[in-house]
């Protein structure tokens, strides 16, 4: 259970990078998760 917490950690990140590149479809995406 420790490798999950690391794992969604970087995933919040990579979706947050991901957001900020794309806009309001990022944003929209972050919303929904």
């Amino acid at each position: 259970m420790n490798v999950l917490l690391p794992v969604a950690f970087v995933l919040c990140w990579s979706s947050g990078f991901i957001g900020a590149k794309f806009g309001a479809g990022g944003a929209s995406a972050l919303t929904i998760l």
